[in-house]
């Protein structure tokens, strides 16, 4: 039998075998990569919209029951469905609240990302085409600002707590 000439890979044996002469080494190489366009693949720019967009009626079924003895059969459930906190706006109409929460849950989860900061593209530009605007990495949200009053707003919610826990460990310790 022996070795077929062509391979999968080179099937009209254009590739060059060996090693280049030493002067051929020296001009100028041009590197491909594969891909010469966008650093992210143009789908995945959709890809993010469309799964978005699925979870827009997504609810969570919390059991009423203790949790380690639910009958899925008798328990009853209250419903949760995703929503976005304080003054986090959704950058697009396209998009309802529930998908752009989606999209914040996965950015922020991501291990990858540095941090989520809502699109850079004005509201005008994502609601022409938000399939060419959005980026891809950061929710699609309005860009996050964080006022003062939210800053003094938190160090009084860690006050409380710390306050509350102060109470809860004199009484039982």
């Amino acid at each position: 039998m022996g070795r077929p000439r062509a391979s999968e890979a080179d099937p009209l044996r254009k590739a060059k075998r060996g090693r280049p002469s030493k002067h051929r080494r020296d001009e100028h190489v041009v590197v491909h990569t594969g891909f010469d366009g966008h650093a992210n693949a143009p789908c995945f720019f959709v890809l993010k919209v469309m799964w978005a967009k699925a979870l827009e009626n997504v609810q969570a079924l919390i059991p009423t029951a203790v949790a380690d003895k639910v009958d899925v059969n008798k328990t009853e459930y209250l419903t949760e469905s995703l929503h976005l906190a304080g003054r986090l706006e959704r950058a697009s109409s396209i998009l309802s609240e529930q998908a752009a929460a989606a999209t914040l849950f996965t950015s922020i989860h991501n291990p990858n990302q540095s941090g989520a900061f809502g699109q850079t593209a004005d509201k005008e530009k994502l609601e022409s085409n938000l399939m060419l605007h959005v980026n891809p990495d950061q929710p699609i949200l309005r860009p996050v600002t964080v006022q003062p009053e939210d800053i003094s707003a938190q160090e009084r919610r860690v006050l409380d707590a710390r306050k509350r826990l102060q109470e809860v460990i004199k009484h039982f310790g």
